[in-house]
C-alpha cells in the first residue's frame, strides 16, 4: 500500500506500531527498527524508533535532520514512527541533551514535511495534521 510521508508521534510503548499497522494495512515485516548503530534502511516502508537513529547521529557528530533532508526523495511512501522523548526530566549528561534536543529538531522537520501527522497515546490515534 503506498501512502504520502505520515509521520507518527507518541510515548515509549503506546502502541504506535500496532496503530499504524491496524489503520494503515502493514505487516510487522514491513518494519525497520531503528538503532543508535546505524543509519536507517530506507528500503523498508515504516521506519520506527527514529529517536534511536538521531542518538546514532548526535554520538557520531551528525545533525540527524541533516539526514531527513538529504534523503527527503526517499521518504515518500513512508510512514515514520517516533517515540516522543522531549517530556520529562531534563538530562543531565550533555551528549542525552543533545540527543533530546536533535531529535525534537528531527521531528518538527518530519512533521512540516509529512502530508499527515498523527499523535497516539494508549493505542488511540488522532491525526493532528
Amino acid at each position: 500500500m503506498e501512502v504520502a510521508l505520515v509521520f507518527i508521534i507518541g510515548g515509549s510503548y503506546q502502541g504506535k506500531e500496532e496503530y499504524v499497522l491496524n489503520r494503515f494495512s502493514f505487516a510487522q515485516t514491513d518494519i525497520y527498527v531503528c538503532t543508535e548503530a546505524a543509519e536507517p534502511d530506507l528500503r523498508f516502508p515504516i521506519l520506527s524508533h527514529i529517536e534511536q537513529f538521531a542518538l546514532y547521529a548526535v554520538k557520531s557528530g551528525h545533525e540527524p535532520t541533516d539526514f531527513w533532508r538529504a534523503h527527503r526523495d526517499a521518504l515518500e511512501n513512508k510512514i515514520i514512527i517516533a517515540d516522543d522523548i522531549s517530556c520529562g526530566i531534563v538530562p543531565m549528561d550533555a551528549e542525552l541533551r543533545a540527543w533530546r534536543e536533535a531529535s525534537g529538531r528531527a521531528n518538527l522537520y518530519l512533521a512540516r514535511e509529512a502530508a499527515s501527522v498523527h499523535r497516539v497515546f494508549c493505542g488511540l490515534g488522532v491525526q493532528i495534521k
